[in-house]
């Protein structure tokens, strides 16, 4: 009995996979290269859910995983961020939920924030000539939301990785603490709601988010919130939407995963192993269907690829800094194809 033969369509697989390696060749070092662009250019980058728009073909989503790629901001959140890779493959794709990290610690908001490097930063575009965004510190289901934090765009690399949290910092001895009373709060400069400099937060589990009390006035109480990595958020509340509390604060978890057992390619596979592939090639979505990407022209690719008897086309298995997501094997290397190239740009030993 023969095997079922593999899926021959690469635009099957998310394009998440793929977003790593897209990076505009020559792209500038991060930076503004007018009053209101931005490059972020990272030499190993992490992005979950890049979009591919091969031409003719259907979109599909894939994962870069520390490839080089260079993202350029949008000028505003509703829009999407654009990301050329430059590895390997070259391609460009799109994503709604790019996340950044920093490489340097950043104090903004007139100091209310303080980011450390494990800060997340979500929906980053540009304002004018500012880089604004949204804050994310602390674990997975335990964070806190920062809207409107600023930050700059030479301190940014592109790094969704789900096990780069802070956890919340330990509490002094005698300290007091204070939860919020709702998944919001609002902090001020000063106490008083006419003051200036406002955070707004947006808080998971306001139960497991235990703020320290730093002073009081009148019906005010200041607090500050630690995050092991530095990161801190301090400011004046008003006494109404907190709760005191004894106790200290819970810590998330960082996101496991683990491979099954890997697909069998079946009776239709005639080659399947290393071969290179020819500077300069094409890369398709389907056999022939959907240009997407393109083989470096700098030097032949040496990569693993999957042959079926009789195709014109030799399907790319592995390319580095870029995988299927989970759902379709890419976490332990199942044979669905990244991408095709034409039988003659594909050379392996008979």
């Amino acid at each position: 009995m023969r095997r079922a033969r593999c899926h021959r369509l690469a635009w099957f697989v998310p394009a998440t996979v793929l977003a790593p390696l897209l990076v505009a060749q020559g792209s500038p070092a991060n930076g503004p290269s007018s009053h209101s662009l931005c490059r972020v250019h990272t030499q190993s980058a992490r992005v979950h859910g890049l979009t591919l728009h091969p031409q003719g073909a259907l979109d599909f989503t894939l994962d870069l995983e520390g490839a080089s790629a260079t993202a350029t901001l949008p000028p505003d959140a509703a829009q999407e961020t654009s990301i050329v890779v430059d590895g390997p493959l070259v391609f460009e794709g799109t994503t709604a939920n790019a996340i950044y990290r920093l490489t340097r610690p950043l104090d903004t908001r007139r100091g209310m924030v303080h980011l450390g490097l494990r800060a997340a930063l979500e929906g980053v575009h540009m304002r004018g000539k500012q880089v604004v965004g949204a804050a994310r510190l602390g674990a997975e289901s335990h964070s806190v939301l920062v809207s409107e934090v600023e930050a700059e765009c030479t301190a940014l690399t592109l790094d969704d990785d789900p096990t780069a949290t802070g956890h919340w910092g330990g509490l002094p001895v005698g300290t007091s603490t204070w939860v919020s009373k709702a998944a919001t709060l609002d902090m001020f400069e000063r106490p008083s709601e006419g003051g200036a400099s406002l955070l707004h937060l947006s808080l998971d589990q306001p139960a497991d988010v235990v703020f320290q009390e730093l002073a009081q006035q009148d019906d005010w109480v200041r607090l500050v919130l630690d995050v092991d990595d530095g990161s801190k958020v301090r400011g004046w509340v008003p006494r109404s939407v907190v709760d005191p509390v004894d106790g200290t604060t819970g810590h998330g978890s960082g996101v496991g995963r683990g491979c099954g057992t890997s697909c069998d390619a079946g009776d239709y596979v005639d080659y399947r192993g290393p071969a290179t592939i020819a500077a300069g090639a094409t890369v398709f979505a389907g056999e022939g269907i959907g240009p997407w990407a393109r083989i470096s022209a700098r030097t032949p690719f040496l990569t693993q690829v999957i042959h079926f008897r009789g195709s014109a086309w030799a399907g790319i298995e592995r390319v580095p800094g870029v995988r299927l997501p989970a759902s379709r094997g890419g976490e332990c290397g199942c044979g669905v194809p990244l991408g095709y190239v034409a039988r003659g740009d594909a050379s392996w030993a008979p």
